[in-house]
């Protein structure tokens, strides 16, 4: 897809491509969050950029569809370097499922997050393809060696993948997608939203109540 909305750990324009550095990195030393250090601790995020709203489902399921990527590709896999993706989801009233920032950004069929360490073809030194096997290889798509794959400049970024979960029509809920760097504030990662992918299985539209907010968008 290429219609949609980009966080960035660093700066979002810096995802533009063509890949023309291996670790792509602005510091801008702002907070991290707490729900993605719970996600990799013992090691802090920092520089997390944070979209959150209220929304009312028009039925009883809602999904969004997204794409994690990253200069932590290959040459970090496997360390503390853990550059991590978060989609929050909170329920604000007391009928249906009941959440309180349950993360559903998750790898398909487990309850795995999205991480640098939990989705990549293995650890490579910069400039060099993962050599495989990797952890959950097969929703990761490698960027990282020439002749480049994807007009991208992050080293590695996963599949598109759904965020999914049940909810009741009609009721409130919240919802948190963050992105930050995890361990350091240098090396940029991004999480590419696609554009009219949050609906309902009814697939009619959701309401939404409050303008989206966030930082480093």
């Amino acid at each position: 897809y290429d219609k949609g909305l980009v966080l960035s750990s660093g700066y979002a324009k810096d995802a533009e491509g063509p890949n023309s550095s291996a670790s792509k990195s602005n510091v801008i030393s702002t907070a991290g969050d707490a729900d993605i250090s719970a996600i990799t601790t013992p090691y802090p995020s920092y520089d997390a950029a944070v979209l959150e709203f209220d929304f009312k489902p028009s039925s009883d399921f809602v999904s969004f569809r997204y794409t994690f990527a990253s200069e932590e590709y290959n040459e970090f896999v496997g360390s503390a370097y853990n550059d991590a993706f978060g989609f929050f989801l909170t329920s604000l009233s007391t009928s249906g499922p009941q959440y309180n920032k349950k993360n559903i950004a998750l790898i398909p069929g487990t309850s795995t997050p999205v991480t640098i360490n939990n989705v990549n073809n293995g650890y490579a030194t910069a400039g060099n393809c993962g050599p495989g096997p990797g952890i959950n290889s097969s929703y990761f798509r490698d960027n990282a060696c020439s002749p480049y794959k994807y007009n991208i400049e992050c080293d590695g970024l996963t599949t598109v993948l759904t965020a999914s979960a049940s909810v009741k029509a009609g009721e409130w809920y919240h919802i948190k997608l963050v992105v930050a760097d995890v361990n350091d504030k240098i090396v940029d990662s991004w999480v590419f939203l696609e554009a009219n992918s949050f609906f309902t299985e009814s697939c009619i539209g959701i309401d939404v109540s409050n303008p989206l907010t966030g930082k480093n968008t």
